[in-house]
């Protein structure tokens, strides 16, 4: 069974390989006449015309509220779907059957966009879908294409390989009566990004489950005579997509301000990836190692903070204070005191009106793990972890896709994108999803790094300051 990324075009069926010229060709007279995303269209007459034709179109998931980008590799898992999405991984489900029966078939009236290994959505959020793709001609948005691979409930299902994944997603959409979808208690479903793709033209229809399984002689689906379609369910969103893809061009913002030419030779742009690839794993491992750092005096400080708090009843402590007397300790206390009271007087201090800036410690501790996340990219090398990555992605990309010294880089270039998604707030990424070009990609991870990395040595620095206040040596924690 193939599990390369397919679709169907005109009469051929093609692999979508991100160098092929013939879904590009295919494609281009689309981008050329597509409509802006303003103007929507609603198909549920099936008389009425599609917009633009037969393209390939694919359900629509989201806008998620408060999500963040679903980069390319990560996982999402979707708590407790709502009515509407649980109609849209129906309308997936639906297309992905009828890719398997036009394969079976070899069917080439169905224009049904699709891939074996699982089916497909687009994931929409807030950041990313709120401004259109830079340079797009048809005003597209941009959605992380998503393959849903699993759904997790009580009924406690293996999804730890493909065949589980397949299994637990047939279990809920086994068709009953109306051939609809019936949601779990207590179901979530897992969506992984495989891809990124332009959406325009969007449009909302019935679901397809409310259709007879059969087609006019133009190919559009046929509403049956005894279903009134407005008493149907809620429409849903559907999209004519096509794929983002990295490129040999890059932008002339990127050109700017970095100089250089707009193209240059495949052996020159490996030469450049293969130096940028490096560069950014020295750095990947030197956050990491002051992350150690900070972790360790982190736990230092902590038992310097206990020691402070314990009683001294037999005056030992006082030893290493100078023989200082014991009236003295109480004038201090009653100074402590007169200033806390002058303090509560006069509640407008200087730092409500001027407030302090918090310093490197202080931002990192606001960031989850100092801004190096809880994934396995805070653990391991970022080659080892590409590696990990291709093969994980393996069942949605062509094979000829995978035989690229280029592929090794864009997979590399998301993976940096991953280790670093806990450090940049969610507006950043949205240039290097819509990003199209590999090199701008990785010169922006190398950039972000490089912030990265000197906002932890100025948090080091703070420590260290901190714990040679307390009497504890720090010359062995980075």
């Amino acid at each position: 069974m193939r599990s390369a990324l397919n679709a169907v075009v005109l009469v051929t069926l093609t692999t979508i390989n991100y160098h092929t010229v013939v879904v590009h060709s295919f494609l281009s007279p689309f981008t050329q006449t597509a409509r802006r995303f303003s103007s929507l269209s609603y198909t549920n007459d099936p008389k009425s015309p599609r917009p633009v034709g037969q393209v390939l179109t694919i359900p629509v998931l989201g806008p998620i509220p408060g999500g963040s980008p679903l980069v390319i590799g990560e996982d999402f898992l979707l708590e407790q779907p709502t009515p509407l999405q649980w109609n849209v991984l129906e309308e997936a489900m639906h297309h992905h059957r009828q890719h398997a029966k036009q394969q079976r078939e070899e069917s080439s009236h169905l224009k049904v966009a699709g891939i074996d290994a699982a089916p497909l959505v687009a994931f929409m959020d807030d950041v990313t879908s709120m401004y259109s793709i830079p340079g797009d001609r048809s005003n597209a948005k941009y959605a992380t294409v998503a393959a849903v691979v699993g759904i997790s409930s009580d009924l406690g299902d293996d999804t730890s390989s493909s065949e589980g994944f397949m299994e637990s997603i047939m279990r809920v959409f086994r068709p009953d009566q109306k051939d609809t979808v019936r949601p779990l208690e207590s179901s979530s479903i897992r969506l992984v990004g495989i891809g990124r793709a332009a959406l325009s033209n969007f449009y909302s229809r019935i679901p397809s489950s409310y259709y007879e399984e059969q087609q006019d002689e133009d190919g559009y689906l046929v509403l049956s005579e005894q279903q009134e379609h407005d008493n149907a369910k809620t429409p849903i969103m559907m999209a004519q997509f096509r794929l983002l893809t990295d490129t040999a061009e890059r932008s002339s913002a990127f050109v700017d301000d970095f100089g250089g030419s707009a193209r240059s030779s495949p052996v020159h742009a490996l030469s450049e990836m293969g130096n940028l690839a490096s560069r950014i794993t020295s750095l990947h491992e030197d956050r990491k190692a002051l992350v150690r750092g900070l972790q360790a005096a982190k736990a230092r400080l902590a038992v310097a903070a206990k020691a402070d708090e314990l009683e001294d009843h037999d005056g030992l402590g006082m030893l290493s204070s100078g023989f200082q007397a014991v009236n003295g300790g109480n004038n201090q206390q009653q100074q402590q005191q007169d200033i806390a009271t002058l303090l509560s007087d006069f509640p407008v201090g200087a730092e409500s009106l001027f407030p302090r800036k918090k310093n490197s410690h202080e931002q990192l501790l606001e960031m989850e793990n100092y801004g190096m996340g809880i994934s396995s990219a805070s653990f391991s090398a970022i080659p080892g972890l590409t590696k990990a990555l291709a093969e994980k992605l393996r069942p949605y990309h062509s094979p000829e896709k995978q035989a690229t010294e280029e592929h090794y880089y864009e997979v590399f270039s998301f993976m940096g994108v991953l280790s670093v998604n806990k450090f940049v707030p969610a507006t950043d990424l949205d240039s290097a999803l819509k990003c199209t070009n590999t090199i701008e990609r990785m010169k922006w991870l190398y950039e972000t790094m490089w912030s990265h990395k000197n906002l932890l040595r100025d948090a080091c620095e703070e420590v260290s300051q901190e714990l040679r206040d307390c009497g504890e040596e720090c010359t062995d924690l980075w």
